[in-house]
């Protein structure tokens, strides 16, 4: 079994628990946050891998093309080990903020995992599925299963 340093989602740092230990991280977990590493690498950012990454400024900020958009960020996400498949996937714009909310099924569990990238990426624990998806106000990155209203007042 393989041991994954897990970051911290504020500082995207590695994670110290109150014992100056390293956390690790597996299962759900680790594939979430294969996803939120995925989203955040930008195209051509790592040297010696100049055609991986999320093409942020060559195809997606500034764009006007939404469905170009969500199918390049659909496919980053389904490229990511571990992932299945992109069960729900939708976009939103809020004070030209794009926020994306996504229910992802994943390897070793058969319960699919929220996902929110926005203004804060934050991986949701997975758990039953009955309600809404997400909700989030897009400027502080706060999510719950209690609503599922975005920030700009849509709904995802």
């Amino acid at each position: 079994m393989t041991m994954t340093l897990a970051l911290d989602p504020t500082t995207n740092d590695v994670s110290i628990n109150s014992n100056s230990s390293i956390n690790y991280i597996n299962g759900s977990g680790e594939v979430g946050q294969r996803i939120l590493v995925t989203l955040n690498h930008f195209y051509g950012e790592y040297f010696l891998a100049l055609l991986d990454g999320v093409p942020w400024y060559e195809l997606i900020l500034g764009g006007k093309d939404i469905k170009l958009t969500e199918s390049i960020l659909r496919q980053a996400v389904l490229n990511v080990p571990g992932v299945l498949g992109v069960l729900k996937f939708s976009t939103g714009f809020a004070k030209r903020n794009l926020s994306i909310a996504m229910l992802v099924s994943v390897e070793g569990t058969s319960e699919p995992i929220p996902v929110f990238y926005g203004s804060q990426f934050t991986i949701l624990d997975a758990g039953p599925m009955d309600g809404p998806l997400l909700s989030t106000t897009v400027d502080g990155g706060l999510l719950s299963n209690n609503s599922s209203q975005r920030g700009d007042g849509g709904t995802f």
